[in-house]
């Protein structure tokens, strides 16, 4: 149980009642299947066995698809407070023995302390605050921005990558406001293949070249089937998202040429603002995206920068970080991928400039709260 709790962030209190009967039932089929195995005019003794688990099997599916029969549980604990909890567990044990005659046995203290920590994950993050978390997609990009049950999605990382779905159970969101896929890579686009029909999904804004790529066709699909309207951004594009902020896209200019422009710098290039704080996120574009933006007079200055291409050397150009003068800057990349991201010229340039920076490859997941004016990071990062 600790295990499923940790890894899927829920609790399926019903197993205990279920794995009884279905180990007695799967035992007799499985007696059948070797009676198949030592003799053949026995295989149809086999077949009968079969034939009874189906309606047991259907039962089973059914109890599983029951929205009650998993708990949601608060996995994103930081881990001071997981220290509590063994503290706690071992004062327990330690008086054990003298509280036994109390009224309230050591046994019922214990599964009290286990109660403060399983809880309600909705009820333990404060709803009224607003959090920005790059999540640890791997080599990919996937941002996350909640305050409470609704939230704002960017990219999300590849369909492998579990990491966008675990956050959105385990936080308790219940409604993405709008989900932006900056372009169609795998890396950026995949996550939406799997988790579009999870989650409602108010809107969702897509780069002009998405549908370019195979990845990027088929999460579009998958927001059609759920539903989803989708909107193609532009230069102009802007989102007000109320109490989750405003979302502006920087680039592409509207009528860009799809034919002869990477699908690299075909990526939105947002801006994201909320209580007087900013942030930047330009997909993968390039620094040619960068220059066409400074001679434009486009390029805003902010506070925190997710640096383009997962830090890829043909981004993050001098002029860029001069212009954007960003505060923090978030690399997310994966752990000793095979294209060299971050580019050291990429993170001297960072370092140069006193900037503080963030990698997903060495960090983990990176949480910030927008406060007073700046971003402040959080002291956990995987869980949140």
């Amino acid at each position: 149980a600790p295990f499923i709790i940790w890894h899927f962030g829920r609790l399926p209190w019903l197993s205990p009642v279920i794995t009884l009967p279905a180990v007695l039932v799967l035992s007799l089929a499985l007696a059948g299947g070797w009676m198949a195995v030592i003799t053949a005019p026995l295989a149809g003794l086999s077949g009968v066995f079969a034939g009874s688990l189906h309606a047991f099997v259907w039962m089973l599916n059914l109890l599983a698809g029951w929205s009650a029969a998993h708990l949601p549980v608060a996995t994103h604990l930081p881990v001071q407070m997981m220290w509590a909890a063994l503290l706690a567990a071992a004062v327990l044990a330690w008086f054990a023995p003298r509280i036994s005659r109390a009224p309230l046995p050591a046994s019922a203290l214990a599964v009290l302390s286990v109660a403060c920590i399983i809880v309600w994950a909705p009820l333990w993050l404060p709803a009224g605050v607003v959090k920005l978390g790059v999540l640890d997609v791997g080599q990919g990009d996937g941002v996350l921005i909640r305050r409470g049950d609704r939230a704002v999605v960017i990219d999300g990382g590849a369909m492998e990558s579990s990491a966008l779905r675990r956050q959105l159970r385990m936080t308790g969101v219940k409604r993405v406001a709008l989900w932006v896929l900056t372009h169609g890579d795998a890396d950026h686009a995949g996550a939406a293949i799997k988790i579009a029909g999870l989650v409602p999904i108010d809107v969702a804004l897509v780069g002009p070249g998405t549908a370019g790529d195979a990845a990027g066709a088929e999460a579009l699909r998958a927001l059609g089937r759920a539903g989803v309207p989708l909107y193609t951004g532009a230069a102009g594009t802007r989102a007000g998202l109320g109490s989750l902020g405003t979302l502006t896209v920087l680039s592409p200019p509207r009528g860009e040429d799809l034919e002869r422009t990477s699908d690299n710098d075909l990526s939105l290039v947002l801006r994201w603002e909320i209580d007087g704080a900013g942030a930047l996120f330009p997909g993968d574009a390039s620094s040619d995206v960068e220059e066409r933006l400074l001679q434009s007079g486009s390029a805003p200055e902010v506070d925190l920068l997710l640096a383009a291409h997962h830090g890829s050397r043909y981004s993050t150009s001098e002029r860029w970080l001069e212009a954007t003068s960003p505060e923090v800057a978030v690399i997310s990349c994966g752990r000793n991928n095979p294209y060299g991201h971050p580019a050291p010229e990429v993170v001297r340039r960072l370092v140069e400039r006193g900037v503080e920076i963030h990698r997903t490859d060495r960090e983990g997941a990176v949480l910030f709260l927008p406060v007073n004016g700046r971003f402040v990071p959080l002291p956990w990062r995987e869980w949140w």
